[in-house]
């Protein structure tokens, strides 16, 4: 057993673990990458930091494509000498104890005796922990294609939509209500998810199959970080906006007499203006290290 928990490594070094049979790594947040499970033939309980970890143990191809290529070429080279030399050691016995099997031409003893069983020495039922589940996936971030399908036909929707809207309201800004006003709030909001949305189906494209070996530099990143703001942002913009719009269409129904005392332009603006300056400081809590905007852990 290997406790490391609380350590601040950034690198585990392979040698000697061949034999390690439980592995703790809790609160190593340094740990981006984990060694291959080809240094960790005999684990049968690891309790890690991150669950992408744990995905190398169900996708070792996938993990070190160059390094599993080479092991799998490796131990197919030696199931197969092990074989040839059974064989000739069968041939030479006598035809007659055999029945003449082994002395067949026409007998392949490599492809017979199954060498694909015994190619993988890797631990695949290891008992890992934090699994991966639907916030933190192995494969992909959008998991479902019809979802990744969704996804890029709403983010050109959105994009385009909220911009039209933008430019046909500031284009005839002589006739600004507060209605407009409030509607373009609203598009800045809306084209500020479909910008969030767009980064998502991008990292998704790129990281397709094997999203796993760049999950942790990803969430870490800043790429990450401007995305988390964008939608918490925009999120918060969205709520205020609809809040403030809301209210000034059911007092402009229920006091539809009372013109004079409706909801003017200037009032709008400061009120919006306190909106935007709420929902930037929210974005902004995960900055200073209150909440965060990825979830690896």
């Amino acid at each position: 057993m290997r406790d490391l928990s609380g350590t601040e490594i950034s690198q585990l070094p392979t040698e000697g673990l061949t034999t390690l049979k439980h592995l703790t790594l809790q609160n190593v947040p340094n740990l981006w990458v984990f060694p291959s499970p080809y240094s960790l033939q005999e684990l049968v309980k690891a309790r890690l930091t991150y669950p992408y970890h744990c995905c190398v143990f169900q996708f070792p191809e996938v993990h070190d494509p160059v390094l599993y290529a080479e092991t799998e070429k490796k131990l197919q080279e030696q199931c197969r000498e092990h074989q040839e030399q059974q064989h000739r050691h069968l041939l030479s016995l006598d035809e007659s104890q055999d029945g003449g099997t082994w002395h067949n031409k026409s007998f392949n003893p490599v492809g017979g005796w199954g060498c694909e069983n015994d190619s993988r020495f890797i631990p695949k039922d290891v008992n890992c922990e934090p699994r991966p589940d639907a916030f933190n996936p192995c494969e992909d971030i959008l998991g479902h294609p019809s979802l990744r399908i969704t996804a890029w036909i709403v983010i050109p929707t959105a994009l385009l939509g909220n911009l039209a809207v933008l430019v046909v309201i500031l284009c005839n800004r002589r006739n600004m209500t507060v209605g407009k006003f409030l509607m373009c709030n609203l598009a800045c909001a809306d084209l500020g998810l479909g910008l969030y949305l767009l980064a998502v189906a991008v990292v998704d494209l790129r990281t397709m199959g094997f999203y796993f070996n760049y999950a942790i530099p990803w969430q870490q990143g800043l790429g990450c970080e401007i995305a988390g703001f964008v939608t918490v942002f925009s999120c918060e913009l969205s709520i205020v906006t609809l809040s403030v719009l809301t209210g000034e269409r059911w007092y402009a129904i229920t006091h539809a007499i009372r013109v004079s005392k409706r909801l003017r332009l200037p009032a709008a603006a400061k009120v919006m203006a306190g909106g935007w300056l709420f929902a930037i400081a929210v974005a902004a809590l995960p900055l200073f290290g209150v909440s965060d905007y990825s979830k690896t852990r």
